[in-house]
């Protein structure tokens, strides 16, 4: 998990920024044990960073777009858990979403993150559900996707992340992960996700016409000889679809191989792509 906490601060800053990051740096409170982190973005500099350590979730925040950050503080102590995401919705409210190894809870803030509401559990009982993600599409409906068993499962709220529908099987390969869903025009939806039925990790996309009620056939967007994981589709304020990613390459030492954060994008909602940046 330590080699993907740079991947997974950068992309989720991809998400949040309007143009593409020119520069990474190091964060200040940065601990070797930290295994996720997830930022959210508040207002045009303002950011909170929720990271998980020691079985905590602290949490930092930024009003100079990262240049500096806040002393952290502990957001919750959450014991075990397998994954958890984060998100602003479109009222401003802030939600953490995690899964420990039965169940889902959540906490939310309507302050910016001064204060947060008590937890809550999201459904019943659900062993071993793991990579976590929250999105919310241009209807306001907010979608929890996870795997289990290389299944892929998505659960709605139509209300602000109050109530959650029961979780319903997305896919059910056995060879699916990382499912993230954003919109594309109005009622039609776009859905990428890690598959490994090659071998080795590829990234596929599914379309909805009819707001996620169905999908169609999965279809290949990235399908290498390198393994391409963890995807995220993200939309920028021209209309803009995103595909941010981590691929593995090699390197000239033959035990080696690096990993990379890499983007397409797509100006026909998800038809074509680009080459990769």
């Amino acid at each position: 998990m330590k080699k993907w906490l740079c991947f997974i601060i950068l992309f989720s800053f991809a998400e949040i920024l309007s143009s593409q990051p020119t520069e990474v740096s190091k964060f200040e409170f940065s601990d070797i044990a930290i295994v996720d982190a997830h930022p959210i973005k508040i207002s045009e500099n303002n950011c909170i960073l929720v990271y998980l350590l020691s079985q905590k979730l602290y949490s930092s925040s930024t009003t100079n777009n990262g240049l500096n950050w806040t002393t952290p503080v502990v957001l919750k102590d959450v014991g075990s858990i397998s994954s958890f995401t984060g998100i602003r919705t479109n009222t401003g409210r802030l939600i953490i979403i995690w899964m420990t190894v039965t169940q889902f809870f959540k906490i939310h803030s309507d302050n910016s993150g001064v204060t947060w509401s008590d937890q809550l559990q999201i459904g019943g009982v659900l062993f071993n559900a793991k990579n976590v993600i929250l999105t919310q599409t241009s209807d306001n409906t907010l979608w929890l996707t996870h795997s289990r068993a290389g299944n892929l499962y998505i659960s709605k709220s139509s209300d602000d992340g109050n109530t959650w529908s029961t979780f319903e099987t997305f896919s059910s390969t056995t060879k699916n992960t990382y499912l993230s869903i954003n919109s594309v025009a109005p009622g039609k939806l776009l859905a990428v996700f890690q598959d490994n039925a090659s071998g080795n990790q590829d990234i596929f996309s599914s379309k909805s016409t009819d707001n996620g009620i169905t999908w169609s056939p999965p279809v290949p967007i990235l399908n290498s000889s390198r393994n391409e994981e963890k995807p995220r589709i993200v939309k920028n304020s021209s209309g803009i679809l995103r595909l941010i990613y981590g691929i593995q390459k090699p390197t000239p030492f033959s035990a080696f191989t690096q990993w990379d954060v890499e983007y397409l994008e797509s100006v026909d909602d998800g038809e074509t792509w680009s080459a990769s940046f």
